[in-house]
């Protein structure tokens, strides 16, 4: 808790990396308020449907020593992240959620799907390839963007 504290709050987009690398976080960094509000927390494979209209978003690493994984919409703050970690909860501000877990490592699979992103835990069976990073944060586009077609290149009709 303490050296993630000292990197996340006090270090530079190094230590934050560095945190990220071994697996200790994983910092997403959603485009609008409430965007986990209805996101689906799954250990183990999905259901047929929800694979069937799953897009993937982002396959990352954690290792969860301790069998909790803690999902916090409120980084921005040190006094929010000690809350999460001590499971503490405001009676009106829930701002993280608490998921018992088998300790280990996780393949992390982040999928959009209508109307919702689903984040998949599974068995780390392989080493991942680091994903591109900005200032420590995984920049993610907005959910809408995946079920928007307007930009899609595939909309170009030929039909004459």
């Amino acid at each position: 808790m303490e050296e993630f504290c000292k990197a996340h709050y006090e270090g530079n987009t190094r230590d934050r990396k560095a945190l990220v690398r071994r697996g200790v976080y994983l910092p997403l960094l959603f485009d609008g308020d409430c965007m986990l509000d209805d996101a689906l927390i799954v250990v183990g494979d999905l259901l047929p449907e929800e694979a069937s209209q799953a897009i993937p978003v982002l396959t990352w690493k954690l290792n969860i020593p301790c069998g909790h994984l803690i999902i916090s919409a409120e980084c921005g703050e040190e006094e929010y992240i000690r809350r999460a970690v001590q499971n503490k909860r405001e009676e009106h501000y829930q701002v993280f959620e608490w998921v018992d877990v088998s300790t280990g490592d996780y393949r992390v699979d982040l999928y959009a799907t209508p109307p919702r992103f689903i984040l998949r835990l599974s068995s780390l069976t392989e080493p991942l390839t680091m994903p591109n990073m900005e200032d420590g944060w995984f920049e993610l586009p907005p959910l809408g963007e995946f079920f928007d077609d307007e930009n899609d290149d595939d909309d170009d009709d030929d039909d004459g």
